[in-house]
């Protein structure tokens, strides 16, 4: 037997799986790469993920991964993991120092309340601040002229950083955005964007609590504490069907009209923690758009 595939099997008796206190992780399983440690499971409820290791008995303690682990992870079959030991080392050195390791999964059901659009009867997840009820998801109602449906590509934190899958989202006019929401719900007015923000602890760190932890390019991903969940589909230019941005940058379109060709957004990008508004005139392309409740 050669070295390197007795290694294998080595690494293989070591590193164990288990998932504990929860019955909303399924289906565990992990692949031994050469630099990174690939864990896949099913995943019943939108839940918080925490990956956890244990050396030889010792107390569990949190590890930094990348890929479906964190704030607010989607439910799902086939979720990825992606444990990456120290640079300095490959897997098959950091092994040799840790005996009997065992990897854990936590996750906790998110307790949100949710929402049926009776008129496409879509699912709408709701999280409440400052006393205001926003959706947990971007609008995806379908308006009698005015928006575009597109695929955005999501980025996730693989070795080679592809686009693994795409966001069905819809994007909204201006005009459209208006008369977008619900019966009961409205589009944000500044006012409700401002609250929401200083909340979040003002424009210059906001950002990071609102972004998703994943999807993000160039490291940007954020911790989703608000439960915002802001995924960074990109926009649509006027006249054109392509989206821009996907993977670096979100919009969504205020209320707020400031003269007749001139109206406000709020936006985030990848490379900044903060929100910002921006004033666009002639309220050019479709964004996305995000309801409140009245």
């Amino acid at each position: 037997m050669s070295k390197l595939f007795s290694i294998i099997i080595f690494l293989i008796c070591v590193y164990k799986c288990e998932n504990v206190k929860s019955q909303s992780v399924q289906n565990i399983s992990i692949d031994i790469k050469s630099t990174s440690i690939i864990i896949t499971y099913d995943l019943l409820i939108r839940s918080d993920v925490a990956l956890q290791i244990s050396n030889n008995g010792q107390k569990f303690v949190d590890v930094y991964a990348t890929g479906d682990v964190g704030f607010q992870v989607s439910r799902g079959p086939s979720k990825k993991i992606i444990y990456t030991p120290s640079k300095s080392t490959s897997v098959s050195e950091e092994i040799f120092e840790c005996i009997n390791c065992i990897f854990r999964i936590i996750s906790k059901r998110i307790d949100l309340d949710t929402f049926i659009d009776i008129r496409d009867q879509q699912v709408y997840e709701i999280f409440k601040i400052e006393g205001k009820s926003w959706m947990a998801q971007n609008l995806n109602y379908s308006t009698s002229g005015g928006s575009i449906q597109a695929l955005a590509p999501i980025y996730k934190q693989e070795a080679n950083n592809i686009a693994l899958s795409h966001q069905n989202e819809r994007f909204y006019t201006w005009e459209a955005a208006l008369k977008g929401c619900p019966q009961g719900w409205h589009l944000p007015s500044t006012v409700d964007f401002d609250r929401l923000i200083d909340a979040l602890g003002g424009e210059s760190f906001a950002g990071t609590k609102m972004k998703s932890s994943y999807g993000w390019t160039n490291n940007g991903s954020g911790t989703n504490q608000s439960r915002f969940n802001a995924l960074p589909v990109g926009f649509i230019l006027e006249g054109t069907s392509n989206v821009m941005q996907s993977g670096s940058y979100t919009s969504w379109w205020s209320k707020k009209e400031t003269t007749d060709n001139v109206a406000t957004s709020y936006y985030i990008n990848a490379e900044f923690p903060s929100v910002l508004s921006n004033i666009l005139s002639n309220k050019l392309g479709y964004r996305s758009v995000r309801c409140v409740k009245d």
